[in-house]
């Protein structure tokens, strides 16, 4: 996803329920989207030695509209099962230098650790597979379940889109890798 493609999805249409234009997840998918705890740790329960966090993009600015992006994809064995993009505005960066830092370290868990963290509702919509970075290799009809929601720590806002790809489904699977 690049910055131009955070800014389509910031300005899409987005749902409070999992449903868009009449259509709706199926369940597995659906349990991923209502996962009210930290999808690494789910991941890490599912996927056991076989989960991976790869950062494709640590703090990547966008100038034009003040923010530093963070792209992650979170692995279970072979199969990539979730795209997130991190967008922080650069004055919640100026106050929490930390999160500059993160590395491989997964942001939710980061988050956990801070005093004064709340998070938004989630909302919900589909996305086209064509707007994800190319080496995800996911098929060109496929579309993707998404969620959106807001963190703030105090004051100061970041948002976080997860899409998830085809291979959350078999998240866990013993045939995975």
């Amino acid at each position: 996803m690049t910055a131009q493609n955070q800014q389509q999805f910031s300005a899409e249409t987005w749902e409070t329920e999992p449903e868009f234009e009449g259509q709706q997840p199926n369940d597995i998918v659906l349990s991923w989207l209502n996962e009210a705890g930290l999808l690494t740790a789910r991941m890490r329960a599912e996927c056991a030695h076989d989960f991976r966090l790869e950062v494709m993009h640590d703090m990547h600015p966008d100038s034009s509209q003040g923010e530093l992006h963070r792209q992650v994809i979170l692995w279970c064995g072979d199969e990539p099962c979730i795209f997130a993009e991190t967008s922080i505005p650069l004055t919640t960066a100026n106050a929490h230098p930390w999160l500059r830092e993160l590395g491989d370290e997964p942001l939710g868990e980061r988050l956990q650790s801070q005093p004064d963290v709340s998070r938004s509702l989630f909302v919900y919509r589909i996305f086209d597979s064509k707007q994800l970075p190319a080496h995800l290799a996911i098929s060109s009809d496929e579309e993707l379940w998404a969620r959106r929601s807001d963190f703030y720590i105090g004051e100061d806002l970041l948002t976080v889109t997860e899409i998830f790809l085809p291979g959350v489904i078999h998240c866990g699977n013993t045939s995975n890798g």
